[in-house]
């Protein structure tokens, strides 16, 4: 039997049955991850395993867990050693974006380099006007997080 406090806060906790409730899904998702693909992708993984005890399929998950991580920490690793200070879908959208600059023209105004004038080729904007905008430097710690660099995720 509950007491009314106990019901009182059972009710409470049923508002927030998202963050507590395994079985709770929400338009059919999890997390962002369709409920049925999860269990899907997860019978992939521990496929072979099912009748290990519960202890054997902690330590069979972990253990792929961390061969992953430090395959992709060695290949991390090795880029970063030889220059590449973005991953290989970031370096490709910058080489993209610098290809599509080629017609603008960036001048600097005052002595911190913070504040540009943009120009096309052409002089001006598609309706006469001129574009600016402050410090839009990619390689800016101020506008990408550092938790980008490969730097950082090296330093696990």
């Amino acid at each position: 039997m509950l007491t009314k406090e106990g019901k009182r806060w059972m009710k409470k906790q049923m508002e927030k049955k998202k963050h507590w409730a395994l079985a709770f899904d929400e338009g059919g998702a999890r997390y962002g991850i369709k409920t049925t693909n999860g269990a899907e992708s997860m019978n992939n993984v521990f496929k072979g395993i099912r009748a290990l005890p519960v202890a054997g399929i902690a330590m069979y998950s972990f253990a792929k867990c961390n061969s992953y991580f430090v395959d992709r920490w060695g290949k991390a690793k090795l880029a970063f050693d030889n220059g590449a200070r973005f991953g290989a879908p970031m370096a490709a959208h910058l080489r993209n974006e610098e290809k599509l600059s080629v017609m603008q023209i960036g001048d600097a105004y005052g002595p911190d380099g913070n504040l540009y004038c943009v120009r096309t080729a052409h002089g001006s904007g598609p309706g006469g006007e001129r574009f600016g905008d402050r410090g839009l430097n990619h390689k800016s710690s101020k506008y990408m997080s550092p938790y980008y660099d490969k730097e950082n995720t090296l330093k696990i």
